[in-house]
């Protein structure tokens, strides 16, 4: 069973994310038999406070309790259960698969991520998620393109925090940061691709590395965010075309990737404590 719920959905993602779905219900009391579901399940309560009753097959048990408003009851895929509800119930439900949470946690491939039973969570972070995602698809699905992609991730890499076990294997990645052979291939690449954008997941991918992974072991490697490196490396750049060359202003922002003079002199003010003007005037005196 892949979801849960056998009424029409309010709203609905479909399959505009890969691996994960949101759904928002209303429903009036009733009862879904026990099923066994192929996706872990957050359940956010979107409503008032309302009564459960579930009955776990693995291991046998029944459970009552109320789930109050802003709540998130998880429920791990490949453990049987059934529920039944004595309110009225307004909830938005995440499905994700158990693979996405094994890329997202950098766990070895075909391990499985074994998922927290959680029936009354208090989670300001995911359930934000899910109500952005919400917001998104009822937006247009179709163009919520990478910024649905990244919430999605997002909502996963919260997930990854209710998985069963030791450590994974990002968090000790993020501790010991990017090898020296991939931290070089990354700086390499920045460097060759300064006059142009430079986006997050093209440094992710050089990496072999998920977004998220990859900024947090970058920033464990260099002390700074990718963000933060490449507007160095930006501005070490001006610097040397300030004092190599008499190009003006606007072109040597171009050149370095800037969008336009006003952003290159605040970035470069900023980074520097000087504007560009002034740095290059001290340069050719021989103060720099």
């Amino acid at each position: 069973m892949t979801e849960p719920f056998r009424d029409e959905p309010v709203a609905a993602s479909g399959d505009v994310w890969a691996r994960i779905s949101v759904e928002e219900y209303l429903r009036a009391p009733g009862e879904e038999p026990s099923a066994t579901p192929l996706r872990h399940l957050v359940v956010l309560n979107l409503g008032g406070p309302y009564r459960r009753e579930h009955h776990w097959d693995d291991p046998p048990a029944v459970i009552h309790h109320t789930l109050e408003t802003g709540r998130l009851a998880i429920f791990p895929a490949g453990h049987g259960y059934g529920c039944r509800w004595f309110d009225t119930a307004h909830v938005l439900l995440l499905t994700v698969e158990p693979s996405l949470l094994v890329e997202v946690a950098g766990l070895p491939a075909g391990e499985a991520s074994r998922m927290r039973r959680v029936l009354n969570e208090h989670d300001d972070v995911l359930a934000h998620l899910m109500l952005s995602l919400r917001e998104a698809i009822r937006d247009d699905p179709r163009r919520s393109g990478p910024y649905g992609e990244a919430l999605a991730e997002a909502a996963a890499h919260r997930l990854t925090g209710y998985l069963i076990g030791a450590e994974t294997g990002s968090e000790r990645a993020a501790r010991s940061g990017l090898p020296p052979s991939r931290l070089r291939r990354i700086s390499e690449h920045v460097d060759r691709h300064l006059e142009g954008p430079l986006a997050l997941a093209e440094l992710a991918r050089l990496a072999n590395l998920s977004v998220f992974h990859f900024a947090r072991s970058f920033k464990e490697s260099t002390g700074l965010s990718p963000h933060q490196y490449v507007l160095r490396r930006r501005v070490e750049r001006a610097k040397q075309l300030l004092s190599g060359t008499s190009l003006n202003l606007a072109e040597i922002a171009l050149r370095c990737g800037f969008s336009n003079p006003s952003h290159f002199t605040q970035a470069f003010r900023q980074i520097s404590g000087v504007t560009p003007t002034c740095w290059r005037s001290s340069a050719r005196s021989g103060d720099q």
